[in-house]
């Protein structure tokens, strides 16, 4: 991932290649599926939160770089490509 993605955010480049709205899905389904069997997933949400983060504020579509735009913002800095 560093390899592939970390360029795309150092540069600002968000042009999508690989969505980020698809990202919640797998730690979706691990707490839908742990949850039904009354297995704590504490980890997975976490993780469930912090990929629908980029969707709530509209970076859906944008590549699955833009997931650190939103976590750079909560820890007061700015990211990169942004004045």
């Amino acid at each position: 991932m560093f390899g592939s993605r970390a360029p795309h955010v150092v540069e600002a480049d968000c042009a999508p290649r690989s969505s980020v709205i698809i990202w919640p899905k797998g730690p979706g389904i691990l707490t839908k599926v742990a949850g039904a069997s009354g297995v704590p997933t504490t980890m997975a949400h976490t993780a469930l939160d912090r990929f629908k983060a980029p969707v709530d504020v509209g970076l859906g579509t944008a590549d699955d770089a833009a997931l650190t735009k939103v976590h750079d913002r909560a820890a007061g800095i700015k990211p990169p490509g942004e004045s």
